[in-house]
Formats: C-alpha cells, sequence, structure tokens
C-alpha cells in the first residue's frame, strides 16, 4: 500500500485468511504494528489494537503530516505486521509493505536574511559570475568568436593547399 505524508486513509483485512495456526472461530483480538522493513518482531515491539470485528480487523492509518487521531502513523516505508489473539495463543503475521511516499525531508523556505558571506564578502554583497562559478559576460561571445577566426583560417589554408596542389599537378600532366 502506499500513503502520502498527509494521507489518512483505512483498511480492512480478512484476518482468518492471514493466519495458519489459529483457529479462526477463537480469535478475540487483534493487533498492528509498523516495523522497519525486513524485520521481525521481538518482545520489544510495540503493538497497537485495532478494531476487530469477526472476521475483519480495520486498521486507520495516517501520514506523518496528516491528523493522527485514532490512526496508525506512518513514518516511513515499513512492514505491516499483525498479531491476533486466541485465548492464550497468539499468532503474527507481516501482512504487507506501507511505503511512504515524499518522505524526504521538507524544503523550508528561509525568510529574507542579510547574507553573512560569499567568497569572502561580506555586508551588502553583489554577486559576480564568478561568486556563481558563472563566465564573465560575453566570454562565451568571445570564445564563439575565436573558434569562427580560427575555422574560417583553417578553410582558407585548405583552399590554398588545394589551389597548389592543383597548380603542381598542371604542371606535372601539361594541364
Amino acid at each position: 500500500m502506499q500513503l502520502s505524508r498527509i494521507d489518512v486513509r483505512g483498511k480492512t483485512y480478512d484476518v482468518p485468511s492471514l493466519l495458519t495456526e489459529l483457529d479462526p472461530a477463537s480469535l478475540t483480538g487483534v493487533s498492528v504494528a509498523l516495523l522497519p522493513p525486513r524485520t521481525s518482531p521481538t518482545a520489544a515491539t510495540v503493538w497497537t489494537t485495532v478494531t476487530f470485528v469477526a472476521p475483519t480487523a480495520t486498521v486507520l492509518f495516517a501520514g506523518s503530516d496528516a491528523d493522527s487521531t485514532g490512526a496508525v502513523v506512518v513514518t516511513g516505508s515499513a512492514d505491516l505486521w499483525i498479531k491476533a489473539v486466541a485465548g492464550v495463543e497468539t499468532e503474527t503475521v507481516r501482512v504487507e509493505r506501507i511505503t511512504l511516499i515524499g518522505e524526504g525531508q521538507p524544503v523550508v523556505a528561509l525568510p529574507n536574511t542579510a547574507v553573512v558571506s560569499v567568497n569572502g564578502k561580506s555586508g551588502t554583497v553583489t554577486l559576480t559570475a564568478s561568486d556563481v562559478g558563472a563566465d564573465a559576460a560575453g566570454a562565451a561571445t568571445a570564445a564563439q568568436a575565436a573558434a569562427a577566426t580560427d575555422a574560417t583560417s583553417k578553410a582558407n589554408s585548405a583552399k590554398s593547399y588545394a589551389a597548389g596542389i592543383a597548380a603542381g599537378m598542371a604542371l606535372v600532366f601539361g594541364g
């Protein structure tokens, strides 16, 4: 299941279809736990009791930035485990992976503040092209002009060379 940080979503699970050991008719309660992916419950696992009306359990999930009233809060991608109780016996089973969409850190816009330092400058700062790693204005244009001049010079040299070869061949072959 996928859940965004602002989602609140309920999901119903058919508990008997998940179990292999307990008698479904003797179920008395269900709890859930969210664990890091690819881990299993331990004695320290915290279980949350959910609504169980035989044969289904209903779990309300809330993303980390949503209203969490009565919900299991999903703070990151996790595996959902269900623990079913029948008298003194219990059975735990991994049900599914819950993927939290947008679980990265939010971007915080800073209020307008004075620049402390830019390349050793402080106070009122006017950024130059070199301050931000750019070429100075016109540097690209000058480089393009130099490349064009170089290309024209090479083209003229090639024409002269070809004309010389043609003249030499005319002398040799009498043309």
